[in-house]
């Protein structure tokens, strides 16, 4: 979801914004900084004494190049002194998080002489906060904190505040809107320092996604009267959505089909829309079940017209299911459905809150804390001297009807220049889609926590038996599993 501007937008602002739309990418944003780093002095001055701090670099000094390669790397921007030689390396990131801090490091002590080593060469700005000790390891860890690392907040804070905006740079102000869309200030990854497994939660994951996504395959029909006008509005299944961390859901498609009326009568003058429709789970926000519409053509555009919110991207309507899970039925996505096309035929469409987290929404998100329990407290904690653990992010990572968990890859660690080498790749989660599994032993794993190697052999990692998980156990047992003749965290304990 994404913080808006509350305030009238330019023609340019407009422009990058619906650009964004198009071009969104972490390519793109590099793209787009490039280009007015290019095209505007002052702006490169800002960007350089952002990342690397103020007045440390002259951008007039220097020459901006994107994407060069040197073997096998490929920073996101390289800025080469013109006088000397001496380079600079800015790596962006949004979503990724497969760092490159050793590696790129390396290359420039290889790149530039020795009176060029002080201070920092490399600046990384990401749209997530990274905590070296918990989401780095082994060189990459060593390197930190001789890097300048910055988040997107921090350079949207920096830039709205800079001059720039002050004296009207039409341009800046379009990069700035465009940032606001691209990189969203993101829910945090709230610290996980424990984690219960109840396989009961990951239940109720199965049981309220496929309720769900049974109601909108029936191509609801819905009637509501307003104004002794009965409208039928047909809600049905678009496409699955993927599944982040912090939320599970289904796109639908609604349209008003109300027969023998004009079009203007008709929820959104008759046009089809298109929203979303699920659960947000974070720690400190959960919302019930959310029906919301992204401002976008082809989307739910017609919804902010019809609604007089132009200027917002996206609009919600939560709603509370005190139910149990074995009551689930239509009639609570039913009427959730009508609430919300009421809303939006009469134009009384002001977002709409829960009142409070209900146990519905207390189940799945500790379900959800899995994948964030695994990457702060377990992966951190994989590498050793033999090889080093990288995120694998994949979109089959979780499935709502049947397992969650996360992926990594196991590389060897770079030794006198050589490139890093992928062993494997292997999945750490708990399956629950009612089939059994059984581990390389026999051992049945429903529903525990296992890791798996991807074309190869699965290992169970906890007993629901024992209630309760041991990370020390965990980080041991998949690292026996990875590499048996590797030193493990228990023979360390010993």
């Amino acid at each position: 979801m994404t913080n808006e501007i509350k305030k009238e937008l330019t023609n340019i602002e407009k422009f990058f914004r619906e650009l964004s739309r198009r071009m969104y990418k972490e390519n793109d944003l590099s793209d787009m900084v490039y280009a007015l780093c290019r095209s505007n002095p002052g702006f490169m001055q800002f960007f350089l004494d952002f990342v690397f701090g103020d007045g440390k670099l002259v951008a007039s000094e220097f020459r901006i190049e994107r994407e060069v390669s040197f073997g096998n790397d490929r920073p996101d921007f390289v800025m080469t002194k013109k006088d000397n030689g001496e380079r600079y390396f800015i790596e962006v990131k949004i979503g990724d998080r497969n760092h490159h801090f050793s590696q790129y490091c390396s290359r420039l002590n290889k790149l530039n002489t020795s009176e060029f080593c002080s201070g920092p060469h490399l600046g990384y700005i990401t749209n997530y906060y990274i905590d070296p000790d918990k989401d780095l390891a082994g060189a990459d860890k060593c390197v930190f904190n001789n890097c300048c690392v910055h988040t997107w907040k921090e350079f949207k804070e920096a830039l709205s505040k800079t001059s720039l905006i002050s004296c009207l740079d039409e341009d800046v102000k379009g990069l700035l809107a465009y940032c606001e869309m691209v990189c969203p200030t993101p829910f945090a990854d709230e610290p996980v320092n424990n984690y219960e497994h109840n396989s009961e939660n990951f239940k109720a994951i199965k049981i309220w996604y496929e309720a769900l996504e049974s109601y909108l395959n029936k191509s609801n029909a819905i009637s509501i009267n307003i104004d002794s006008l009965l409208h039928g509005i047909t809600i049905k299944k678009y496409r699955v959505a993927n599944t982040p961390a912090e939320s599970i859901g289904i796109y639908f498609e609604a349209q008003d089909v109300t027969e023998n009326i004009s079009d203007t009568e008709k929820m959104c003058n008759g046009q089809k829309i298109w929203g979303w429709a699920g659960w947000l789970l974070t720690e400190s926000f959960h919302p019930g079940f959310c029906i919301a519409f992204d401002n976008m053509e082809g989307w739910g555009a017609p919804v902010f017209k019809r609604l007089n919110k132009h200027e917002e991207s996206w609009l919600s309507f939560c709603y509370d299911f005190p139910v149990a899970n074995k009551d689930v039925d239509d009639l609570v996505f039913s009427d959730a459905f009508k609430d919300v096309c009421e809303r939006i035929i009469t134009g009384k469409g002001e977002e709409k809150k829960a009142t409070a987290p209900n146990k519905v929404d207390e189940s799945l998100y500790a379900a959800r804390k899995l994948p964030l329990y695994l990457r702060q407290q377990v992966f951190p904690r994989l590498s050793c001297v033999s090889y080093r653990i990288e995120p694998f992010p994949q979109k089959d990572s979780f499935n709502p009807k049947g397992w969650c968990g996360e992926y990594f890859a196991v590389k060897t660690n770079p030794r006198d220049g050589d490139d890093s080498k992928q062993i494997g790749v292997y999945w750490v989660g708990t399956y629950f889609d009612g089939n059994q599994r059984k581990d390389k032993d026999g051992n049945d794993i429903t529903s525990e926590v296992v890791c798996e190697k991807i074309g190869g052999p699965i290992v169970k990692l906890t007993d629901t038996d024992t209630n309760g998980i041991n990370t020390d156990v965990i980080i041991s047992s998949i690292q026996e599993f990875i590499n048996p003749s590797a030193k493990t965290v228990r023979d360390e304990m010993a």
